[in-house]
């Protein structure tokens, strides 16, 4: 047996290979969390949820209005815009690189008033906001990570898409959602979880494979990673059959020289 075929059946072989395999996973897991940690995604969303007419039925003959001020809107409707800091750090004043002017929606028909601003969770702090025409800026200020604003807003027109005229924050895009904000279905857990369980996955198939290879291995592998019970049973096998050898040739090597003295 060479140097070579004795080490790859040895246990310290099976020990290396699996400690590169497990050092190979737990490497890539860390390499993974460093950049987690040292670069957050950051990303700011944004949806109009609602955008309903305060007046459904012009034609039914009961005079309803509505006024402002005095001034009655031809056709008032209430729109809810929401915003969401999805990122997993927090948006700072300084991140505002225009001001006050760096986060901006366009509804598209004349604003009468914001009704109400609410946040959640509902200690987090709420941002100031200003009015111009159509357009609703959102002041500069401290929004957490994944805290959400809603501003119910008065308007008056007919229905447009509201749009994001200004996305002035640092290294932060924003984004219209593709789903409704706030009611995100389950979609397997948080990308930690997923690591760390497919890490575990990795390890336990490799654990398998080992253990299969092992198995299917010749002889002389597979004693060296069974129990040392069973090795040592197939050693005194072995030396067992060595000494019917050595004792089947001397009986052979006798009955030959037999045979010459006789003649």
């Amino acid at each position: 047996m060479s140097t070579a075929e004795a080490y790859i059946g040895s246990n310290d072989f099976w020990n290396s290979l699996f400690g590169a395999a497990v050092a190979i996973v737990v490497g890539l897991a860390a390499v993974w969390a460093t950049l987690y940690v040292a670069k957050p995604r950051r990303r700011f969303l944004w949806e109009a949820q609602v955008n309903v007419p305060l007046l459904r039925d012009e034609n039914s003959g009961v005079a309803v209005s509505v006024a402002t001020s005095g001034q009655p809107l031809t056709k008032p409707r209430l729109a809810e815009l929401t915003l969401k800091n999805a990122g997993r750090r927090d948006i700072l004043a300084q991140d505002f690189s225009s001001g006050n002017d760096s986060v901006a929606f366009d509804m598209k028909v004349p604003i009468i008033s914001v009704t109400s601003t609410r946040v959640e969770p509902s200690t987090a702090p709420t941002p100031g906001h200003r009015i111009d025409g159509s357009i609703l800026y959102i002041h500069k200020g401290l929004i957490k990570s994944k805290q959400i604003i809603r501003f119910s807003v008065l308007l008056d027109g007919d229905e447009r898409r509201a749009s994001c005229l200004n996305a002035h924050l640092i290294e932060t895009p924003i984004r219209e959602s593709a789903e409704r904000i706030g009611h995100r279905p389950f979609r397997g857990g948080s990308p930690t979880l997923i690591a760390v369980g497919s890490a575990s996955a990795a390890l336990l198939v490799l654990t398998i494979w080992l253990g299969t290879l092992g198995a299917k291995a010749p002889a002389y592998v597979q004693c060296s990673v069974k129990p040392k019970a069973f090795a040592k049973s197939v050693d005194e096998c072995s030396q067992i059959r060595e000494l019917l050898d050595t004792s089947t040739r001397v009986k052979a090597s006798a009955r030959v020289k037999k045979g010459t003295s006789t003649r």
